[in-house]
């Protein structure tokens, strides 16, 4: 007692109020209490191995404020840091896959539409800018075989040319 107030000063009533319902429950406690004009959070423990002694923590109210403020702002910081992070990874992501893939869909629905003259871009040197390259390349080369299949049709008629005297089949 004498380390927590000095013998010419008068006990203070919250402390010992609080000590006591320690010593008469024979458990932890804690509480907020009022001591030297500021709050404080008080945690005591009866002792276990030394019978009549306590044990008696008392943290200010005011510095645990303070750390709880300290917590509460690195949390926000840390959030707004965790949101601008997962921003730049999601417009990573939708420049290295997404938009290679939509502009392969855009260039299937050309070849559909039988329109050999699109092409895509090769954005980067991965699989799918290697899969974009082999769309190109076959793009081009389905290209010459419909040029080459109008040439043919062309040249070879639907019908045999009626000779007379003459039987003949294409």
């Amino acid at each position: 007692y004498s380390e927590l107030w000095p013998p010419e000063t008068d006990s203070p009533d919250e402390l010992m109020k609080f000590v006591r319902q320690i010593q008469r429950s024979n458990r932890p406690q804690n509480s907020l209490i009022d001591w030297k004009s500021s709050r404080w959070v008080a945690a005591g423990a009866p002792g276990k191995k030394l019978a009549g002694t306590l044990l008696l923590s008392l943290y200010p109210l005011d510095e645990i404020d303070r750390e709880i403020a300290a917590i509460r702002s690195d949390l926000t910081w840390g959030v707004l840091f965790a949101l601008i992070l997962a921003m730049l990874v999601g417009s990573l992501f939708s420049y290295t896959i997404i938009r290679p893939v939509a502009s392969l869909m855009s260039g299937v629905q050309a070849l559909r539409r039988r329109d050999t003259s699109h092409r895509l871009e090769v954005l980067q040197n991965d699989e799918l800018g290697r899969l974009s390259a082999t769309f190109n390349a076959t793009s081009e080369k389905l290209a010459d075989i419909i040029s080459a299949q109008a040439i043919q049709a062309r040249l070879i008629p639907e019908q045999a040319p009626a000779l007379d005297g003459f039987a003949s089949d294409l």
